[in-house]
């Protein structure tokens, strides 16, 4: 399966896609550049400023109308910041926050078995800077 990745904001959220997409290439996915061929959109977003909110809801949005068969994934600091307005945005089919990343495998399994929105968020408890999400190189 083809996955791609729409990355707004920060060098943190560069380098949780750089994970992700790390994690997803050893489970057997193929990482794309080119969005009308994915299988998978993963709108990594950003929550800094009104503008930034817009366009994860517009990426989210488009991706869904762009590929309906898609699974559309939200993740980053939108849905763990604002998790209420994550879950209006009902095009996404899986909504998990920056704390929850390293589930991304398994909620997608669990998606691709049942056909149902899959939702996993961790009530964000302040700033830290461990993650067990590690990358080989930050491109």
């Amino acid at each position: 399966m083809k996955v791609y990745f729409y990355t707004l904001g920060c060098k943190v959220n560069q380098y949780e896609t750089q994970a992700l997409s790390e994690s997803l290439r050893r489970a057997g996915y193929e990482v794309t550049s080119d969005s009308m061929g994915a299988d998978i959109y993963i709108v990594n977003s950003c929550t800094v400023t009104s503008v930034s909110d817009q366009k994860t809801r517009q990426a989210v949005r488009r991706f869904k109308r762009q590929n309906p068969q898609a699974v559309v994934v939200l993740t980053g600091c939108m849905p763990q910041a604002y998790p209420q307005q994550a879950l209006k945005l009902l095009s996404a089919d899986i909504v998990l926050g920056n704390k929850n990343n390293s589930e991304l495998i398994d909620l997608l399994n669990r998606y691709f078995e049942k056909k149902d929105r899959v939702v996993s968020l961790s009530q964000h408890m302040g700033f830290g800077t461990e993650s067990d999400m590690k990358i080989s190189s930050f491109l």
